[in-house]
């Protein structure tokens, strides 16, 4: 036969057989039976046996059929022979002779099937359905041995490739296969031997005990081994799968092992490392004495300090871990939940960085420059960086160069506004010592009130100027009462509407109501009526009147040092409350009220 190759072999081509009979009738018979109703057969007959192995040479045939009685070879000779060449093609033996003895023989001599002739066309049909069952079950065999080695060779190949030694285990756990076997290792080394023949016995312990406790308890298991060879330390990442019968019982184990132990290296390396450079880190930050850096819990209370934390806060170590950030703030921060506020916008926004007064151990304050940044690894939130440095050196410098900018600016203002006075005031001395007319001292009296009035305001301004804040919880509406009281207003009424608590200085607060009352009454007259309430859509409040209110076009002018409509007025008033909103850090600005007046908006205030 050709080559017989079962790769060729597809299950929807035609079925070829060969037909060997002596009884050149039967073999016709058979051949137009095929012709006439099977056209998925083709059939080539021979009457002996002489050519048959020469045929099967040089043509694809998916079965032969055979006689058992013919001249010269008998069917169990040719059986024999064909058997020696093709061990897996199909061949049925189609006999007259019905001697048990003759299919016993038959059989041990690999026969596919026997059939046995009878009259008729009956019997053919039982012979091609043998035939066609025969060849049925070697195409499907060659078909599931293909797929086979292509799966051996594709797992071969893998294997070839892969970083794991792959190895099987009966229940004395001697082995019994090695794929990709570890190049210290030939496979005939260690075929049939078991790891205490082959390790050192500390390290063949460590390495069968993960073995025998998966025999023991018929499961997975998976751990990593380190042990002691001549050679060094070597770690092994070891899978041990039972292997089981189709009755579920444990035959045997089924492992995978992973030489990780140049990754080991690699990673208490980097643990070395790692630890020699927080070491050096944490000793970098303790002798750093200008800034305090600690660590908080997610709670906010403190995990470590630092040098430069004991020097600014006063706190040594031991007084203070555990302690909640709180401690650090004032009692009117903490009561107005400040501290709990600047943790959760580090921890929503990732940082957070502000400035603000700070309590020492001593109960001492400063003024402190925070940075406040949450920690995570992994998406898990750990707990807050926080760096702190005391800046108020820097504060008072900004606040002395911000009041010597404002001071400037009066003493220009002041000396324009005094050279009128003043010179209506030498003009009426001139004229009274040169006519005698004393009456011109009146004029001189009235000028010299006015510049007297102007320096009381340049005194108040510059005193103002000179205050430091001390911001805290503060009710709105009791400080414009008390201010309102302490107000020349006449006739003018006062209408609180809401309430409100903003986090302010309360003197500084006072002032700026009083000023703001003032500028109503002088604009509007004494019967004004003035509303305060807190604003609608942002943090902030307002001091609306009644009166005819502020031109558009000279808004941007009102709060400019010395700027006044009224030429009675120093133009300081409402220069104050800009200062004042200023050093809140509020904005302050005017516009239309609800009735016409004017309505000054404090903007972006804390509200507690």
């Amino acid at each position: 036969m050709m080559s017989h190759s079962v790769d060729s072999v597809r299950v929807e081509a035609p079925i070829r057989l060969l037909h060997v009979d002596d009884d050149q009738l039967l073999t016709g018979l058979l051949n137009d039976l095929v012709v006439q109703s099977h056209d998925d057969i083709s059939l080539h007959s021979m009457h002996d046996c002489d050519g048959v192995l020469s045929y099967l040479e040089t043509n694809d045939v998916d079965c032969v059929i055979s006689d058992y009685e013919m001249p010269g070879t008998n069917g169990l000779e040719l059986l024999d022979a064909v058997r020696q060449r093709w061990p897996d093609l199909p061949f049925i033996l189609f006999t007259g002779q019905g001697d048990e003895e003759i299919a016993e023989k038959a059989i041990n001599a690999g026969v596919t099937d026997y059939v046995q002739k009878r009259s008729g066309a009956l019997q053919f049909a039982l012979l091609l359905n043998r035939v066609r069952k025969a060849v049925e079950q070697r195409r499907a065999r060659a078909a599931l041995e293909r797929e086979l080695r292509i799966e051996k060779e594709h797992f071969r190949m893998a294997l070839e490739n892969s970083p794991f030694v792959a190895f099987r285990l009966d229940t004395d756990l001697r082995y019994t296969w090695v794929g990709n076997p570890h190049e210290d290792f030939e496979v005939e080394q260690v075929l049939g031997k078991r790891d205490d023949e082959l390790l050192p016995p500390e390290a063949a312990e460590t390495v069968m005990e993960p073995k025998r406790r998966a025999l023991e308890t018929g499961e997975r298991v998976r751990e990593e081994v380190t042990y002691e060879l001549p050679s060094g330390v070597v770690t092994y990442d070891l899978t041990v799968e039972p292997l089981r019968d189709e009755s579920g019982a444990v035959v045997g184990l089924t492992c995978a092992s992973l030489d990780v132990t140049d990754r080991k290296a690699y990673e208490r390396q980097l643990e070395r490392d790692s630890q020699r450079t927080e070491a050096q880190f944490e000793l970098l930050v303790d002798t750093v004495e200008d800034y305090a850096i600690f660590l908080l819990d997610p709670d906010g209370r403190v995990q470590t300090w630092n040098r430069g934390a004991e020097n600014i806060k006063g706190y040594a170590r031991e007084e203070v871990v555990g302690e909640h950030v709180s401690v650090f703030y004032p009692e009117d921060d903490v009561a107005a939940g400040v501290p709990e506020r600047n943790l959760r916008e580090a921890k929503a926004e990732g940082h957070f960085r502000g400035e603000g007064w700070r309590v020492r151990k001593d109960g001492s304050t400063f003024w402190a420059d925070v940075r406040l940044t949450a920690i995570r690894e992994d998406g898990e939130f750990l707990g807050y960086a926080k760096v702190t440095r005391d800046s108020t050196e820097q504060k008072r410098e900004r606040d002395l160069l911000e009041r010597k900018e404002q001071l400037e600016d009066l003493i220009s203002a002041i000396s324009h506004d005094l050279r009128g006075p003043l010179s209506v005031a030498a003009g009426n001395v001139e004229l009274a010592r040169r006519t005698d007319d004393l009456s011109r001292l009146d004029a001189t009296s009235q000028a010299l009130e006015r510049a007297t009035e102007l320096l009381d305001h340049l005194g108040r301004l510059a005193k103002e100027g000179t205050q430091i804040l001390t911001p805290k919880p503060t009710d709105l509406c009791e400080v414009a009462e008390t201010a309102w009281s302490l107000v020349e207003t006449g006739g003018a009424e006062l209408v609180v509407e809401g309430s409100l608590t903003v986090v302010a200085d309360p003197s500084r607060l006072q002032q700026l109501f009083e000023n703001l009352f003032a500028n109503s009454v002088a604009h509007a007259g004494p019967d004004v009526t003035v509303w305060v309430g807190p604003l609608d859509e942002r943090d902030g409040f307002y001091v609306e009147d009644d009166g005819p209110g502020v031109p558009e076009t000279e808004r941007a002018k009102v709060f400019e040092m010395g700027y006044s409509t009224d030429t009675d007025g120093t133009g300081f008033g409402l220069a104050i409350c800009n200062q004042i909103a200023d050093a809140h850090g509020w904005d302050i600005g005017v516009t239309e009220g609800r009735r016409g007046g004017a309505r000054f908006e404090m903007s972006s205030v804390g509200v507690a």
